[in-house]
């Protein structure tokens, strides 16, 4: 049988602190998770995402991944915030 793994709600992640966040595994890439959960919220990103066509996603992806320097997701974070 499959594992399953409920993916928490970016409220949920915004609640939990730094240090719970490290050391259930996410160690380095807690900070960027917790900022990013707080930066989709306060900015009601989620609800933006929402309303892209899959046409735009995907010209934003492929822009993403030409932009060179701090990873595409750096990128994509700093560009939504």
């Amino acid at each position: 049988m499959e594992k399953r793994t409920m993916i928490p709600s970016l409220e949920a992640i915004a609640k939990i602190s730094l240090e719970d966040l490290q050391t259930e595994g996410l160690g380095f890439k807690a900070k960027v998770v917790h900022w990013a959960a707080l930066c989709l919220l306060e900015n009601d990103l989620e609800a933006k995402i929402a309303q892209v066509s899959p046409q735009e996603a995907l010209a934003l992806s492929h822009f993403n991944k030409k932009v060179s320097g701090g990873g595409r997701h750096n990128v994509a974070l700093c560009d939504c915030c």
